[in-house]
């Protein structure tokens, strides 16, 4: 039995596809107003929403925003293998969100140049280790940030806007899978894993126009390539709980290690 359970591990794939992560805009007011900012931006998170709306700003301008976003999420669990579980919930502390940019104008009319830091609203999980949602996920934590400058000028009634930006991402996520040779959700089999991955640079960009034919109408349009990330890191897993590997089972101690780990995950 030992030998099948290696051998079943050696020809496990070695390449596994995570889910993708969703994030919100960037941006307290911004939010807000939805996607009206594109051509209602009037502060430097112009840079995020349409640079060329950065052409609004007559003056050195300085912004700080700082908000914390929480998540309320309740995994409510039920099949027909196990039964009905205690519904549980997010637990994670909000979670918080910088945005920092400087702009101005350098006194020349229909000119702006700005430097910033913004960063999409995204939350922080944490669920209880043991918890009916174990399975698909116990902790996540996603950080995304870009730096870089934009820049506008204005002419006549239509301004032009484009940026580059230095981004980084990096995912922090903890699940557990159960090993064994039946379908149960018995604690006693169940591995926590780690991943932790991260890309300390990939290019960010965006390009915008504002049309603005009389002073209470503005057209917007911009366009934000997709970033790519190729975040690397470590897996690790930790079988020291598992009965498998403490040998208080019929089969003994199949597992002879307390823990497993990858430190090349893509």
């Amino acid at each position: 039995m030992r030998s099948l359970i290696i051998g079943c591990l050696l020809v496990a794939p070695t390449v596994a596809h995570a889910g993708g992560y969703y994030t919100l805009d960037s941006g307290i007011r911004a939010i807000g107003r939805g996607m009206a900012f594109t051509a209602g931006a009037d502060d430097l998170s112009a840079q995020y929403y349409n640079p060329a709306a950065l052409t609004r700003i007559d003056r050195t301008t300085l912004e700080l925003q700082l908000a914390a976003a929480s998540q309320l999420v309740v995994f409510d669990r039920e099949d027909d293998l196990t039964g009905t579980y205690d519904p549980v919930k997010n637990q994670a502390l909000p979670f918080p969100i910088p945005n920092f940019a400087v702009g101005t104008d350098f006194g020349v009319d229909g000119f702006a140049l700005a430097v910033g830091l913004y960063t999409p609203f995204a939350p922080a999980y944490d669920y209880p280790d043991d918890g009916a949602q174990r399975y698909a996920l116990i902790d996540a934590t996603m950080i995304q940030a870009t730096f870089g400058p934009s820049v506008a000028y204005r002419v006549g009634t239509v301004s032009f806007g484009a940026g580059v930006g230095y981004s980084l991402l990096q995912v922090n996520q903890s699940l557990a899978t159960s090993v064994s040779f039946d379908p149960t959700d018995d604690p006693a089999y169940d591995v926590r894993f780690d991943v932790a991955v991260q890309d300390n640079f990939a290019l960010a960009a965006s390009a915008g126009v504002l049309w603005e034919p009389t002073d209470r109408v503005a057209v917007g349009a911009s366009f934000v390539p997709p970033t790519k990330f190729k975040a690397r890191g470590s897996l690790s897993g930790d079988f020291s709980e598992n009965t498998l590997y403490i040998g208080d089972n019929s089969l003994g101690q199949v597992l002879t290690a307390p823990s497993a780990s990858d430190d090349d995950v893509a």
